[in-house]
C-alpha cells in the first residue's frame, strides 16, 4: 500500500509515531523495557481527500472499503488514535512472524534492548497495513517528558495523545 511506504520514508513521522505508540504503551513497557515482549498497536487513522466526490464516497456505508483503497485519491491521512492490539494479533502467524524478522534484524545490529512493536494502521477499526516500529529509548524518554507536561498542563484533556493533536 502506497501510503504506508511513504511513511516508512518519512522519518519525523515515524519518530511522531515512535513517541505516540510509546505514550500508549509506557505502563506496560515500564523502566527497563524486555525487548523480547511482543507489542501489536493499532493506528487509528482516517483519509480526508480533498474531492468532495472522494468525500462522499468515504463517508458512504454502501461504497465497500477495497474499491476505495484502490482508487487513487489526493487528501489528507490523520492519525487519531492508539489502540492496544497485542491480546487481539499476538498469534496470527504472519503478525508474529513480521515482528520476529525484524526482531532478528534489530538483535543482529545491536539492538537488543529495543522495544518493537508491530504497527497495524487501522482505518474503521480493520487492520490495512502492517509494519515493524522500534521503539528507541529516546522515544520513551520524550513520551515521559510529554505525559509530564501534560500532567501539568489543564488544557490537555485526558485521555489526549500528544503525538496526535
Amino acid at each position: 500500500m502506497k501510503v504506508f511506504q511513504r511513511i516508512q520514508r518519512n522519518t519525523e513521522l515515524l519518530s511522531k509515531l515512535s513517541i505516540a505508540v510509546a505514550i500508549h504503551f509506557i505502563d506496560k513497557l515500564g523502566d527497563k523495557p524486555d525487548p523480547q515482549k511482543i507489542f501489536i498497536a493499532g493506528v487509528l487513522v482516517c483519509i480526508r481527500p480533498y474531492s468532495n466526490n472522494d468525500l462522499a464516497a468515504h463517508q458512504s456505508p454502501n461504497v465497500p472499503l477495497n474499491l476505495l483503497l484502490e482508487k487513487p485519491m489526493m487528501g489528507t491521512l490523520n492519525f487519531y488514535g492508539v489502540l492496544d492490539e497485542t491480546d487481539q494479533y499476538n498469534d496470527v502467524d504472519a503478525v508474529v512472524d513480521l515482528w520476529h524478522g525484524y526482531r532478528n534484524y534489530l538483535d543482529n545490529n545491536n539492538h537488543r534492548d529495543v522495544p518493537l512493536v508491530v504497527l497495524q494502521l487501522c482505518y474503521e477499526k480493520v487492520a490495512i497495513a502492517n509494519g515493524p516500529l522500534p521503539i528507541y529509548p529516546i522515544d520513551i524518554e520524550r513520551a515521559k517528558i510529554l505525559l509530564k507536561a501534560r500532567s501539568l498542563s489543564p488544557h490537555w484533556q485526558e485521555p489526549s495523545n500528544p503525538m496526535l493533536e
